[in-house]
């Protein structure tokens, strides 16, 4: 038998040997399988929903970036949204988005999930957009940020709903620079 630090085991020689290198290796393997980052799939009208519901969405942290550009069908109503299972960081790769949609439409946007561990980095974006109700390129709430290394907005909207007050619909862009 074998005490040490406050805890004995009873073992024999051998499984005493490969116990530790079995420790050690389940804690590489767990450190390196645990940790690492899990892509998000995609719809197949081209877009992801990061942190929704079961796996594998609600625990992808990595949407990879556009090979060229990406055309999006006309029934898509986002490229990227994140709900509240999403706990931490989301990376979006560089993305290159066409999407000339029957409907409103939202490029990146945080729906539910909350911060301040969640947020989302992105690289370059291109969106080019077109829809026949409101539109968004970049958008979130409830704390989470979203940072962007450059982005290039064409966005178009043809509003054909109705308007009682007489005002004329509105698309923004707001970017946060210091």
């Amino acid at each position: 038998m074998e005490r040490g630090a406050g805890a004995w085991v009873a073992c024999s020689e051998i499984t005493r040997r490969a116990g530790k290198q079995t420790v050690v290796g389940a804690v590489l393997v767990g450190a390196v399988f645990g940790a690492s980052a899990q892509n998000c799939p995609q719809a197949a009208d081209g877009s992801y929903m990061a942190g929704d519901g079961p796996q594998p969405s609600a625990g992808c942290t990595v949407i990879p970036a556009t090979s060229g550009q990406l055309v999006q069908s006309p029934t898509a109503g986002f490229y990227v949204l994140t709900r509240s299972n999403l706990r931490g960081p989301l990376t979006v790769g560089n993305a290159n988005v066409k999407a000339y949609v029957n409907g409103g439409y939202g490029g990146i946007g945080n729906q539910y999930a909350l911060g301040p561990a969640a947020s989302i980095q992105t690289g370059n974006l291109t969106f080019d957009t077109s829809t026949t109700d409101n539109t968004t390129s970049i958008g979130s709430h409830s704390g989470v940020n979203i940072t962007t290394a450059d982005a290039n907005i064409k966005a178009v909207m043809t509003y054909g709903g109705g308007n009682s007050t007489g005002a004329q619909p509105s698309m923004g862009f707001s970017p946060d620079r210091p």
